[in-house]
C-alpha cells in the first residue's frame, strides 16, 4: 500500500497545473519568458511585470502571454515606449467579463504604466483621420496616472475611430495607435453620435488597459434600471435578485457595494419610470429604422422595396446611444427581390457558452440572400484568391468547409464572398472586423460553420480525429486515480479475509 500511495503521489505530481503563469514578451527580450508577471497580494487577478534596462524613449512591439501562447493578449501586438529610466512596467487583469462601462470589455485587460513620453489624441472618421498629420484639434488632457482625456463636440454620425500617440516628426503618425481591444493595430472603435454639437468625452487609461467614449447629452442610468434597458421594471427585481448579497456592479445602483436592502428600496421606489430604449437598424444608405421586439431578446427587421441585388451597410445601435454592434459596418446584399431581413439577439447579462463566436451580449445576422457562395481564408491559404477552401451551402444559411492543415501554428482567418473581398465577415461579425484566430496542429482536421441569420460562426476539431491524443483534465485525472486506489485497497481488504 505503501509502495502505491509513493507511485501515486508521483504521477500526481506528473499533472499539469491548471492554471499557467504569466510572462510580459516582446521585442525587448525577444519574446521570450525571461519577464514572469508577479501576482498582486491584495488582487489575485493583478499582475505586474518590470523590464529594465532598455535605453529610454525607445518601442517595443509586446504582448502579455503564457508560456506555450495558446492565451496572448492584445489580440493584435501592443505597442509600447521605454521611460526615462529605460523601464517598462505592464500590467495584467485575469478577468474576462467587465460591466464598469469601458472597453475591451470581454477579454483579458492589459496596459502599462504611462510613460510620458509623448501625449495622445484620437483620429477618427470626423476628422479625417487627421490627413495623415496630428490634429491639434482632438489632442487629449493628460490627467495624471496614466489617463488621457478629451471633449469634443461632433455632428451627427456613425463614426470609427482609435487613439494615437503623438510622435515627433519625421516618425510615422500612426507609430503608436490603440484600437477596440488595445492593440497597435487592432480594429477601430465606434460610436454614434445622435445630434449635431453633441459633446463627447474620449479616456484613454493606458495603466489599466481600456478606454471609454460617452456623452454626457445621454441621460443617465435610471436609478433601479439593474439591467439597463432604460425602464424600471420586473427584470430589474430579477437582476437584484441574482446578485443580492455580491459586491458586482450594476447600472442604475447610485449605492454600490454589497447589494442588499437600498438596492431593493431604490427599484421599489422608482419602479415603472424611464422609457424603454429601442434597437435601431442604422445605414448611411437607408437612415434610422426601427427593430421589431419579438421577445426574449429577439429582434427582426424587415426591408422591402430596394435596389434588388445591391450591398447596403448596417449597424445595429441602441436609441440612447450607449452601444453599436458589430464593431464595424456588417454588409447585406437585398435579395432578387430587394427584400433585406435582419435578425438581431441580445442577452441581458453574461455572454453565450453555446460555443459560437462572437459569445459577448449581442449578434446580428441576416436571411441568406443566395446571391454569392462563401469561403474561408486566411494565412494558410496566402489568402489568396482561389476558392481554397470553398464553403457548401446546408441550406438556411448556414455554410460549412472542412480543412486539414499541414502545419501546426497559430493561424488567421475569415469567411469571404467567394473570390471576392467585397463582403468578408471576420471576429465581431463585421465586413471590415479583426481577422478570426485559431490554433491548429499538424495533420487537424477541423469544421469551419458560418450561420448567417444567427449572426455566429465556429471551428472545431474533428472530434474522430481528436480522441486518439485526448488528455483527461487534471481534476479527472485525480478522480480516476482516486478510483483506482480505493478499488485496489479494496481488493487487498477482500483477500484478507
Amino acid at each position: 500500500m505503501r509502495f502505491l500511495s509513493g507511485v501515486l503521489f508521483l504521477m500526481l505530481l506528473a499533472v499539469p497545473a491548471a492554471a499557467q503563469p504569466w510572462f510580459a514578451r516582446g521585442e525587448f527580450n525577444g519574446w521570450t519568458t525571461d519577464n514572469p508577471m508577479i501576482v498582486d497580494p491584495n488582487d489575485a487577478t493583478h499582475f505586474t511585470a518590470n523590464v529594465s534596462g532598455l535605453f529610454d524613449n525607445e518601442p517595443f512591439n509586446w504582448k502579455i502571454a503564457v508560456e506555450d501562447w495558446s492565451v496572448s493578449m492584445p489580440t493584435t501586438d501592443g505597442r509600447v515606449h521605454s521611460d526615462a529610466l529605460g523601464e517598462i512596467n505592464f500590467h495584467l487583469w485575469d478577468q474576462t467579463s467587465w460591466s464598469d462601462g469601458w472597453f475591451p470589455n470581454d477579454v483579458r485587460r492589459v496596459g502599462y504604466e504611462d510613460h510620458q513620453q509623448f501625449d495622445w489624441e484620437v483620429a477618427g472618421d470626423f476628422n479625417a483621420f487627421g490627413n495623415g498629420a496630428h490634429d491639434p484639434n482632438f489632442f487629449l488632457t493628460d490627467m495624471g496616472n496614466g489617463l488621457h482625456r478629451g471633449v469634443f463636440a461632433l455632428d451627427a454620425g456613425i463614426y470609427d475611430f482609435k487613439f494615437r500617440g503623438v510622435l515627433p516628426e519625421p516618425v510615422d503618425v500612426w507609430d503608436t495607435s490603440i484600437g477596440n481591444n488595445f492593440g497597435n493595430t487592432a480594429g477601430n472603435n465606434t460610436i454614434a453620435v445622435g445630434t449635431n454639437g453633441d459633446e463627447w468625452i474620449f479616456e484613454l487609461d493606458l495603466p489599466n488597459g481600456r478606454w471609454r467614449a460617452f456623452t454626457e447629452a445621454a441621460p443617465p442610468a435610471q436609478v433601479g434600471d439593474y439591467n439597463g434597458n432604460g425602464i424600471v421594471d420586473a427584470a430589474d427585481y430579477t437582476r437584484w435578485r441574482d446578485n443580492l448579497g455580491t459586491s458586482n456592479v450594476l447600472p442604475g445602483d447610485p449605492v454600490g457595494g454589497v447589494i442588499g436592502q437600498q438596492q431593493f428600496d431604490n427599484w421599489k421606489t422608482n419602479f415603472g419610470q424611464g422609457q424603454a430604449v429601442q434597437w435601431l437598424a442604422r445605414s448611411t444608405q437607408l437612415g434610422d429604422q426601427t427593430l421589431t421586439d419579438l421577445g426574449g431578446g429577439q429582434f427582426e427587421l424587415n426591408m422591402t422595396g430596394l435596389a434588388a441585388e445591391t450591398d447596403f451597410e448596417f449597424r445595429v445601435v441602441r436609441s440612447d446611444l450607449s452601444a453599436s454592434v458589430p464593431g464595424s459596418n456588417m454588409k447585406v446584399r437585398a435579395d432578387a427581390n430587394g427584400e433585406i431581413q435582419l435578425n438581431f439577439f441580445e442577452l441581458e447579462s453574461g455572454s453565450w457558452t453555446d460555443g459560437w463566436s462572437p459569445a459577448n451580449t449581442h449578434r446580428v445576422g441576416y436571411v441568406d440572400h443566395d446571391l454569392f457562395d462563401w469561403e474561408l481564408i486566411g494565412d494558410f491559404t496566402g489568402w489568396g484568391s482561389d476558392p481554397l477552401a470553398a464553403m457548401i451551402d446546408q441550406g438556411g444559411g448556414l455554410h460549412t468547409v472542412d480543412f486539414t492543415f499541414a502545419s501546426a501554428g497559430n493561424i488567421q482567418f475569415k469567411f469571404r464572398q467567394q473570390g471576392d473581398w467585397n463582403t468578408s465577415i471576420g471576429d465581431d461579425f463585421g465586413n471590415s472586423a479583426n481577422n478570426n484566430s485559431l490554433a491548429v496542429g499538424a495533420g487537424e482536421l477541423w469544421h469551419f460553420e458560418l450561420d448567417l441569420p444567427n449572426g455566429r460562426w465556429r471551428a472545431f476539431l474533428d472530434v474522430a480525429g481528436a480522441a486518439a491524443t485526448a488528455v483527461p483534465e487534471p481534476g479527472s485525472l485525480v478522480i480516476v486515480l482516486a478510483g483506482l486506489l480505493v478499488c485496489m485497497a479494496g481488493s487487498r481488504r477482500r483477500v484478507s479475509l
